[in-house]
C-alpha cells in the first residue's frame, strides 16, 4: 500500500531558486557574465569546490567564535569588533 507524501496543492508551489536560472540564462543572453554555482550537491554533480571557498571555512573553522551560539542579550568579541544581540524582540524559534 502506498502513501501520499505530497499534500493536495503541493504541485501549485514554486521554488523560487530554480526560477532565478529562467532570469540568469536571459541575462546571459544579453551579455551579462554570469557565475553559475550549483547550490545542491557539487560534489556529487562532478564539481570541484574552489580553493577561494576551502580557504574561507578552513580559516573560520579555526577560529571558537564561529561556534558561538546567537543568545539574545549576548555579546563577544570576534576580531576588532564587539557584538552584542538585542535582548528584546527576539523570538525563539
Amino acid at each position: 500500500m502506498r502513501n501520499d507524501i505530497v499534500t493536495p496543492g503541493a504541485g501549485e508551489l514554486t521554488y523560487e531558486i530554480r526560477n532565478i536560472v529562467n532570469v540568469a540564462e536571459k541575462l546571459q543572453k544579453h551579455g551579462v557574465k554570469i557565475n553559475w554555482e550549483n547550490i545542491g550537491d557539487p560534489i556529487v554533480k562532478g564539481e570541484i569546490i574552489p580553493t577561494w571557498m576551502k580557504e574561507i571555512v578552513a580559516k573560520e573553522a579555526m577560529n571558537d567564535d564561529t561556534y558561538a551560539i546567537a543568545t539574545p542579550g549576548a555579546s563577544w568579541k570576534h576580531g576588532n569588533s564587539s557584538v552584542a544581540l538585542p535582548t528584546s524582540g527576539v523570538e525563539p524559534r
